[in-house]
């Protein structure tokens, strides 16, 4: 990896959206698979935590499964700073989190998008509500946003269509037309999986664009594992998460430092949000 980049990493702040072409592969540098790494216990209204989103300011927004309350919390102890809900509170089976801009996205397992603007705390926000058709091809779960494209990426945790079985499916919503693309986005054989360590089975649950390689890291609850795919559609590699530490993942994130972000649901504890910083700035390696 050139020296460049490991620098760029490693400073605070930095936003490298337009990474070498040499760059690919990214996820290497977190050892998702620490069984040390510290966890900050997060509220039990958060119990239910289900998304994971930086915006342009590095804020850290995080949502509730069941309903539309979105938190906002400090990255370095998992505290809530803020609170907000799009109208009342409106119910839902609310299943991943995008920043875009000004704006904040959900979505929900019927693959319906909702939109709102960032709130203050205490405050009810408007909201208006998207329709993808996804729902009619697969059970949606996860969202993020690819500047790249400009378009939303909408994972498929349990396809429907017959022809989408046996593969790791991404879609993407484009944000100019309002309208799903009629293909995914990615398409991967689950059996290529095995390649890179994993088994032949995943179901994803949280979706993140790396900032700094444009690569994208897809993770799973069921199988406590995270893919990365390079943006041409190749899939990279893949690592389990100590399973210990996290029990349920479902929220996947990245700081303007380079640290990955990865929030586990309560269950019948507590839930948790851990913080795995990128290996050479913890051995001080190429420095």
């Amino acid at each position: 990896m050139p020296a460049l980049w490991l620098l760029l990493i490693l400073v605070p702040g930095v936003a490298w959206t337009h990474p070498p072409q040499s760059v690919e592969s990214i996820l290497h540098l977190y050892a998702l698979d620490d069984e040390d790494v510290p966890r900050m216990g997060l509220p039990g209204r958060l119990s239910e935590i289900s998304g994971l989103t930086f915006d342009a300011d590095g804020r850290l927004f995080a949502h509730h499964d069941e309903a539309a309350h979105i938190f906002q919390l400090d990255p370095s102890n998992g505290e809530v700073l803020s609170q907000f809900s799009l109208g009342r509170g409106i119910r839902g089976d609310f299943e991943g989190i995008a920043s875009v801009g000004d704006r904040l996205f959900l979505v929900d397992s019927r693959g319906w998008l909702t939109e709102s603007s960032v709130g203050r705390d205490g405050e009810r926000v408007s909201y208006r509500a998207l329709p993808t058709g996804l729902g009619e091809r697969c059970e949606a779960e996860g969202l993020a946003f690819d500047p790249a494209s400009g378009n939303l990426l909408l994972p498929c945790k349990t396809p429907r269509d017959k022809e989408l079985r046996g593969h790791l499916v991404v879609f993407a919503f484009s944000l100019e037309t309002l309208s799903l693309l009629p293909e995914p986005r990615f398409f991967i054989p689950l059996e290529s999986l095995e390649e890179v360590g994993l088994g032949d089975e995943f179901n994803p649950s949280a979706i993140v664009v790396h900032p700094m390689s444009g690569t994208i890291l897809v993770a799973s609850a069921r199988q406590n594992a995270v893919v990365e795919i390079h943006p041409g559609g190749r899939l990279l590699a893949g690592q389990k998460v100590a399973r210990r530490r996290l029990r349920q993942l479902e929220g996947i994130a990245v700081g303007p430092d380079g640290s990955l972000y990865l929030a586990s649901e309560g269950g019948l504890g507590r839930p948790r949000l851990a913080r795995f910083e990128p290996s050479e700035a913890l051995t001080g390696e190429n420095r």
